[in-house]
């Protein structure tokens, strides 16, 4: 049996997201510019984004990211999703108020309807 046949996964993959790193800075290094530019699909994962941004951050450059984690968008979009629908709610709620000149009015309305 074969050495990496006995590693456990996590630890292959471990050894694998710092293999890319380490080779990120190789080529940052090989190319002696100041600044690294990380994008595309492969940085959307964030544990090799966390590392090679640590390698390259400790070797003294300067690393710009060219969007936000797929991760973090997503959140932000659910999140954001969530508070419209809280709104809307809010919403169709007091211009239900609105429409009675009393509480009493709006829930023999809707007891009217079944909703209560």
């Amino acid at each position: 049996m074969s050495d990496s046949q006995t590693r456990s996964a996590g630890e292959a993959a471990a050894k694998f997201h710092n293999t890319l790193a380490e080779m990120a800075l190789a080529v940052a290094r090989a190319a002696d510019e100041p600044t690294v530019i990380l994008s595309g699909g492969c940085f959307q994962n964030r544990l090799l984004l966390g590392r090679t941004t640590a390698r390259l951050k400790a070797s003294g450059f300067e690393v710009l990211l060219a969007a936000r984690p797929a991760a973090e968008r997503r959140r932000d979009r659910d999140w954001t999703a969530c508070r419209i629908r809280m709104r809307r709610r809010l919403w169709v709620r007091r211009a239900a108020r609105r429409q009675y000149a009393s509480t009493e009015e709006h829930h023999n309305a809707r007891r009217a309807q079944g909703k209560r």
